[in-house]
């Protein structure tokens, strides 16, 4: 049995608070729940009422620089009940075939919690113009109130109009995300795990054969580092920030 529903309200404001600064705020306020169910041997369900709010402000600082910045804010306080298999990785589980793989072969734990999720986050961005470049440094800055833990991610990327028509592109940032909540329970998994990390890196050329149409071809590389994953032979406490990707 699978039954999933949200609800979701989402308000906009935008005005100019002078001929340079812009300011946009958008707030979404919502309820989402999810049910799954394979019979007695798996049942789980989580709930909660989620809130996404960010303001920004967007200023010309001169015809070459353009600055933007802001803060964003998800909240989710939620519950959650688990009937099932211990809980392994999201991919890739060495766990997964330990006792055949069937939930009746794995064993059975029951357990259900609350939990707030709060990630407050600020970040500030600069587009640079000199033709023919075009530079975006970028800076970011989240916290996790769930595992009480900070993350920093600088990213940085450039165009070159190699012709009215031909550009060519690359980038480099770091980027975070923050474990699953199931995953820092304390009931469930480990509630001392850091965030995983990425580093992307990418490249291409675009062509612009009329206003409005654009070909391009792009390669990019992405390492990961900090990866949740489940400890050897799903003992406690069950995930680790061990694994790369």
């Amino acid at each position: 049995d699978l039954g999933t529903q949200f609800h979701r309200a989402h308000a906009s404001w935008r005005r100019k608070l002078s001929d340079r600064v812009d300011q946009d705020v958008d707030i979404a306020v919502g309820r989402q729940s999810v049910d799954i169910g394979f019979g007695e041997a798996f049942q789980f369900n989580v709930s909660g009422y989620d809130t996404y709010g960010r303001t920004e402000w967007r200023g010309r600082v001169s015809d070459q620089v353009r600055l933007i910045g802001g803060f964003d804010v998800f909240l989710l306080p939620g519950e959650f009940t688990y009937k099932g298999p211990p809980i392994g990785q999201t991919e890739g589980d060495p766990n997964a075939n330990l006792s055949g793989g069937a939930f009746s072969n794995r064993g059975q734990i029951t357990a259900n919690d609350q939990f707030v999720v709060v990630q407050p986050g600020v970040y500030l961005e600069t587009n640079i113009t000199l033709h023919p470049w075009l530079f975006v440094l970028g800076n970011r800055f989240d916290y996790y109130r769930e595992i009480d833990a900070y993350s920093y991610d600088p990213r940085l990327s450039g165009q070159y109009m190699l012709t009215e028509q031909v550009k060519l592109k690359g980038g480099v940032g770091f980027f975070a995300q923050p474990p699953q909540f199931h995953e820092t329970s304390p009931k469930l998994g480990n509630p001392n795990l850091e965030p995983t990390h990425t580093l992307h890196v990418g490249t291409g050329v675009e062509y612009e054969p009329a206003e409005g149409y654009a070909l391009g071809v792009e390669g990019f590389y992405k390492h990961l580092y900090d990866r949740v994953v489940s400890t050897e032979a799903g003992q406690a406490p069950f995930f680790e920030n061990d694994g790369v990707g």
